[in-house]
């Protein structure tokens, strides 16, 4: 995993760790969300996803402080240990 280090990023602000796509990606990721997005009743759309489509805005910050994506780390070889197992979020590569 360290040799794909390029592909991570570490908030500076508080540390949650990120995985980054390019904007063509996220771009795409947005369009098949928001296609099955489209065949959600109202009340599934509230309860499952706050109301809310995917947007490009939603690349550009961390999940966690809402730092922006331009003031993301790479990872440190220390920092691997931290992502085995864990969910992480989508950021774009700056």
């Amino acid at each position: 995993m360290q040799q794909d280090r390029e592909n991570y990023r570490k908030c500076s602000s508080c540390g949650w760790i990120h995985y980054g796509i390019s904007q063509e990606d996220a771009e795409q990721e947005i369009r098949d969300f928001n296609k099955m997005y489209a065949t959600l009743s109202d009340s599934e759309k509230i309860q499952l996803y706050g109301g809310k489509a995917a947007k490009l805005d939603d690349y550009k910050s961390c999940a966690n402080c809402a730092a922006s994506y331009q003031e993301m780390t790479l990872l440190e070889p220390h920092d691997f240990k931290r992502i085995k197992g864990k969910t992480m979020q989508p950021i774009l590569l700056a």
